[in-house]
């Protein structure tokens, strides 16, 4: 039996009911349960099938650390009118393979999974119906949100889509951080006997699902130590328990809840994560905008905790039942991998003097040789350590299903920091670099003493709606990059260069655009070249931060900074428009700032180092007078 209880809320326009629930009923439903494995590049992603594998089911995504045993008291007790019900263990989750390491975690990179789940390997799988709890819930808020038109029905758990992060840089720092230590112990897995594992887990867990609960998880997340065979550990790849990078923000979920379309259950716990504090109101915010957009929408708060579902599955299932509708409509598996790549570089000076280098970054598609004519020309005497980002120039391409994202770079920097020890980086940035620098010397103000950025002071920002309406196709983009094919007839350098000229918005001049070309093309046949970069670098940026959170960064940093803009730069209107606050911040807090506008493209440090040459070296000069920073 159900009572309904009429909504109130300090949202005036609110027009969705709370169901409290004082009992229900639901009897187990016998199914046959099957294991599926889906190959994947990098191993296989397992699920559990509940029902006939011939028909289309309702898929279902558990949380983080959990796994797709989440569902097992649940699914038993679904009235699905025989539509199965698929539940999947996300990649490093259950019985699902384990990403090659190396990578942090990106909530992106989710999403992608999904929609390479459901447009390419599921191909016949129409209008979808989605079940999600906490992170899960996320993935197919998200989803639903972003290919409106094929989701149909969508029942979210304890939805998990907010972020209310209260120190971003420190966030995003211990990230990668926890990512460069888990590589070193990989192989340092504690094991225990069986009992004393669960008590562990549950603990853990903090209590917060009942011991039961806990065994059930287990029955899919345990993997038998190789060394003592009574003993088990977590099959749980380590990395999923970090804070995944580019998470959404508040105004852009609110964004993503304006378009979904799909008819909304949102399930809540009474002593779930939502009820408390500064959350609650956004949570409610956001429902407040589901509710008017959505073809149906309901709200259900049910007695319980965070893993209602598990624990209470038959508070749960009848709500679900009820919500379900007869015709139950109308599911790749890709994912987000990494492998260590092979990084090409260009040193300028002595590799094995004791003066520490400076570290040149170039730009988005280009490579180390943007730097050439620039450093000829300043004729420094440090060296100048160019390297080609992963996928650009003479450095390997990532993993075939992964995505490139431009925060990524900040790890390689802390890589490559940490693997010639130095104590502090000194960075001459380009576009993309410049993003680079920026964040890092965020991240990191302890390790950067200097900051020379041309042309890109910090990550840019973008519409929220613009950027709702954009990111399903750049998905859907993504993914056919990645199915992309090198040409096997290839160009002649001449079209490749008029080309790349093209493509750079005619920023490039023919002499820039040929230097670029020396690590930027490779010859398949006698005279016959196509690009060295990567294909999926033809896709644009994932991931977008927000004003709020780039004036966040700009607090951190620390060291002298040196901004270079150019007028006849695409980004110097955007510049113009939304840098003045960041600026003035970077006054405050940074050692030293400057900057200088000077007349030219977007590549004007190439096309004419004569320019700016002198602009940096008298900058450097005049840091080291104060500061004496080159050692």
């Amino acid at each position: 039996m159900f009572t309904f209880l009429k909504k109130i809320s300090p949202l005036t326009r609110c027009r969705y009911t709370v169901r409290s629930i004082v009992q229900v009923t639901a009897d187990p439903v016998k199914q046959e349960v099957h294991e599926v494995t889906i190959p994947v590049p990098w191993g296989y992603v397992a699920g559990r099938w509940w029902g006939d594998k011939k028909k289309q089911p309702i898929v279902a995504f558990h949380g983080v650390q959990d796994n797709a045993a989440s569902f097992d008291t649940l699914i038993p007790l679904l009235c699905t009118n025989d539509v199965p019900v698929f539940a999947i263990d996300f990649p490093g989750h259950g019985k699902s393979d384990h990403l090659p390491a190396g990578i942090p975690p990106h909530y992106g990179d989710v999403l992608v999974f999904l929609r390479n789940l459901f447009k390419y390997y599921y191909t016949d799988w129409k209008k979808l119906t989605l079940i999600g709890h906490s992170f899960g819930s996320s993935a197919c808020f998200a989803y639903a949100a972003l290919y409106p038109d094929d989701v149909a029905q969508l029942i979210c758990i304890e939805c998990a889509h907010l972020r209310l992060a209260s120190n971003l840089p420190e966030q995003m720092k211990k990230t990668f951080e926890k990512t460069l230590k888990y590589e070193k112990s990989a192989n340092e897995i504690p094991s225990y006997c069986y009992n004393e594992l669960v008590t562990w887990f549950y603990k853990g867990r903090k209590e917060r699902l009942s011991l039961e609960s806990c065994k059930v998880l287990l029955t899919r997340g345990i993997t038998e130590s190789k060394i003592n065979k009574e003993k088990y550990h977590l099959s749980r790849d380590a990395s999923v328990k970090l804070d995944a990078l580019g998470q959404f923000s508040v105004d852009f979920w609110n964004t993503l809840a304006s378009r979904i379309r799909a008819k909304t259950l949102i399930i809540e716990a009474s002593s779930g994560l939502y009820r408390k504090g500064s959350i609650r109101s956004v949570f409610l915010s956001q429902l407040d905008t589901l509710s008017r957009n959505a073809q149906k929408f309901d709200h259900v708060i049910v007695e319980g905790g965070h893993h209602v579902h598990l624990d209470d599955p038959q508070k749960v299932a009848p709500i679900i039942n009820s919500f379900l509708n007869p015709l139950m409509t109308d599911l790749l598996v890709w994912a987000f991998v990494n492998v260590h790549t092979l990084m090409h570089r260009k040193w300028w000076g002595d590799p094995n003097s004791n003066v520490r280098p400076i570290l040149a970054i170039h730009g988005w598609q280009d490579n180390a040789g943007s730097f050439d004519r620039l450093i000829e020309q300043m004729k420094l005497d440090r060296p100048i350590l160019a390297i080609d980002l992963p996928g650009h120039g003479w450095s390997s391409p990532l993993y075939p299903t992964m995505v490139y994202h431009e925060v990524d770079t900040v790890l390689v920097v802390r890589r490559i920091q940490k693997h010639y020890n130095w104590d502090k980086v000194t960075f001459l940035s380009h576009s993309l670099g410049g993003v680079t620098s920026f964040l890092f010397s965020s991240l990191y103000p302890e390790f950067v003493d200097v900051v020379i950025n041309l042309d890109l002071l910090k990550p840019l920002e973008e519409d929220l709606q613009k950027r709702a309406e954009d990111m399903g196709p750049l998905i859907d983009k993504i993914i056919d990059l990645m199915k992309t094919a090198p040409s096997q007839t290839g160009w002649t350098s001449e079209e490749l260069k008029r080309r790349w000229i093209k493509g750079s918005g005619n920023s490039l001049t023919e002499q820039s655009a040929e230097i670029l070309m020396k690590r930027g093309l490779k010859e398949i046949k006698p005279g016959r070249f196509i690009y060295s970069r990567d294909c999926r670098l033809k896709a644009w940026q994932l991931q977008r931060f927000e004003l709020s959170e780039n004036l966040k960064f700009a607090k951190n940093i620390k060291c002298h900074f040196l901004l270079i803009n150019a007028t006849k730069s695409p980004f110097y209107k955007l510049f113009s428009k939304n840098s003045n606050e960041i600026i003035n911040i970077l006054k405050e807090n940074a050692k030293t700032f400057e900057m200088i506008t000077v007349n030219g493209t977007h590549h004007f440090h190439l096309n004419d180092p004569d320019l700016v040459g002198p602009i940096i070296v008298n900058f450097l000069n005049k840091v080291n007078q104060r500061s004496k920073f080159i050692e």
